[in-house]
């Protein structure tokens, strides 16, 4: 079992250098994002014929390794910061977004963005102060054990439900999607953007979806979608950083010659969830982004469930809640709320209809 321990000076350090690595990682990877949008949004405008597939666009690709440049800081950062002050940093994603968004695809900032991110600032601050500096000083033993204990396999059991639904919710949208292209309600390349999909609310219902076996939902707003693919790219997000930190652990094992040859292969398996989590995290959000215009809303939506999952499953799994004391566990869980309420606040915002409007007169 893993056992309790005072952080020592040296933990207390790596830990302040990892959180200013991980505040760097959110602003290179809200770089990249925002290339990516900045793609999408110039791909949507061109004619049907003249749109092509996003991995054959310059700033889509350059957008792709910039993400990749901060997921690496992000995981040099890892060793040194606990996972639920990774989730709690997190937040500061949008404090980046609000800072990037308006230059690269000038969205307007607006009250929610700056009493939100403001909000953000102080609640991560406080988590940072008060949470724990270093984990339960696990071994790979201790932390294999730790997918069999019973708190986890009910956490677990409970994610993989949430991903199902989600997932159902998203072949859905993904059929009718498909029936929308064959009717000609949109282009044949063109993906079903909610807003102005909404827009015409009484065609999109009257698109033949005889041969759909899924539920698709309009009554629940042109925002719902977008929502569900955010919180789903997120939370496989939050679970890809998990994995990451424990391939780590292994590899630290097998650098310093600890059962060497087992070492090397357990992080090896623990690479083939990375690298799933991590595609379907990117894909995920990019449909997210390509169906909702206002990336000032997607954005908060996703670090919401990053940061949520991240932290339950830092204190779950990892069980970092044991290095914890009294008042910093209050103060930590006011800081993590605070955070959350100024996404929430972000969250408000409406996507802007000249955006919209703009598009259609194009396309006229």
């Amino acid at each position: 079992m893993a056992t309790q321990h005072t952080s020592t000076p040296e933990e207390v350090h790596n830990a302040w250098v990892g959180t200013l690595m991980i505040i760097t990682a959110s602003f290179v990877t809200c770089f990249g994002l925002n290339m990516q949008k900045l793609s999408h949004n110039r791909n949507e405008v061109l004619p049907d014929g003249e749109r092509v597939p996003m991995y054959m666009s310059w700033r889509w690709l350059l957008g792709f390794c910039i993400m990749i440049m901060g997921s690496v800081i992000d995981t040099s950062a890892l060793p040194y910061v606990t996972m639920s002050r990774v989730a709690a940093l997190g937040a500061t994603g949008m404090v980046a977004n609000i800072i990037v968004t308006p230059v690269f695809l000038g969205e307007k900032l607006t009250k929610h963005d700056l009493i939100g991110g403001t909000t953000i600032v102080i609640g991560t601050t406080l988590a940072c102060i008060s949470g724990s500096s270093s984990s339960p000083r696990d071994t790979s033993e201790t932390i294999l054990h730790h997918f069999t204990e019973t708190p986890f396999l009910c956490y677990a059991a409970w994610l993989q439900t949430c991903l199902v639904l989600l997932k159902y919710l998203m072949t859905g949208f993904e059929k009718r999607q498909a029936a929308c292209r064959l009717s000609g309600f949109i282009g044949t390349t063109q993906s079903l953007e909610c807003v102005r999909a909404w827009q015409r609310l009484s065609e999109l219902e009257d698109v033949d979806s005889t041969k759909e076996t899924f539920s698709f939902y309009t009554q629940y707003g042109p925002q719902f979608y977008p929502v569900v693919y955010a919180v789903f790219a997120g939370t496989l997000g939050a679970l890809n950083v998990t994995f990451v930190k424990v391939a780590l652990l292994f590899v630290g094992s097998a650098v310093r010659g600890v059962d060497t040859f087992r070492s090397w292969g357990t992080a090896g398996l623990f690479l083939i969830p990375v690298a799933f989590c991590l595609s379907n995290q990117i894909k995920y959000l990019n449909y997210a982004l390509k169906m909702y215009r206002d990336a000032l809303f997607v954005l908060p939506v996703y670090q919401s469930a990053w940061i949520s999952v991240g932290i339950v499953t830092g204190l779950v799994f990892y069980r970092e809640y044991e290095s914890m004391r009294g008042w910093d566990a209050v103060v930590f869980a006011a800081g993590v709320l605070l955070s959350l309420f100024g996404l929430s606040i972000l969250m408000q915002r409406k996507s802007a209809t000249p955006t919209v409007i703009t598009f259609e007169k194009r396309q006229s």
